[in-house]
């Protein structure tokens, strides 16, 4: 048994109240959270942390009466929920709002597509750069940089930060990846035909020499 463990069994077999507060987010329970229980006079008790298979955090040696709960975790609102002891029934869940988002992973993207993520998520982007040290439009970008990829990004993938401040920043390939078109075969066309063929082709006519037999 752990030393918390140990000290929540001694609480209660104080016979003191105590009650189990489950504090959770949209997807499941959330770990790290600071429960801390304020009567209306007298000192605050902070909740033991989950142990020993428990998700949920226990206030103990609470005195009959009424208390506010405040419930806190990195990256969350702060809110708050109030209780009466002894309680007749087990209080609901607390649920905390994100107030940060997981920054997305843009490596290898093409940057066009990795600034629309980040206007998805309403990621604030502070600065584009590519390899060479050229800053580029974060509100017009060149027709020509649409498809570089990116090579770094700040905050790294998975980061958790707060969307209106989170001054990401991007570096980029210095240019597009260069698209390859297939030659068509200009075998026995005259020149008209050898024309169309490319133009056809998206591809242009460059210099013609004529070798005599």
């Amino acid at each position: 048994m752990s030393a918390i463990g140990a000290l929540y069994d001694a609480v209660l077999a104080l016979g003191t109240n105590s009650v189990d507060i489950t504090v959770q987010d949209a997807s499941g329970p959330v770990a790290g959270a600071t429960v801390v229980a304020v009567p209306a006079a007298g000192a605050p008790v902070q909740a033991v942390g989950p142990h020993g298979g428990k998700v949920a955090y226990t206030l103990t040696a609470l005195a009959p009466g009424a208390w506010n709960v405040h419930v806190s975790a990195p990256g969350y609102a702060a809110t708050s929920i109030a209780l009466t002891v002894p309680a007749t029934q087990p209080p609901p869940p607390v649920t905390l709002t994100r107030t940060t988002v997981a920054m997305p992973d843009l490596l290898g993207m093409a940057v066009s597509v990795a600034l629309g993520l980040l206007a998805t998520g309403n990621i604030q982007l502070d600065q584009i750069l590519d390899v060479t040290g050229e800053a580029l439009s974060k509100t017009a970008l060149p027709a020509d940089k649409a498809d570089a990829k990116v090579l770094f990004q700040f905050p790294l993938p998975g980061a958790q930060v707060t969307a209106a401040s989170a001054k990401t920043r991007l570096v980029v390939s210095a240019e597009s990846e260069a698209t390859t078109t297939v030659v068509p075969s200009l075998v026995g066309m005259n020149y008209t035909q050898l024309v169309k063929a490319l133009n056809t082709a998206g591809l242009k006519l460059g210099t013609v020499k004529y070798l005599s037999k």
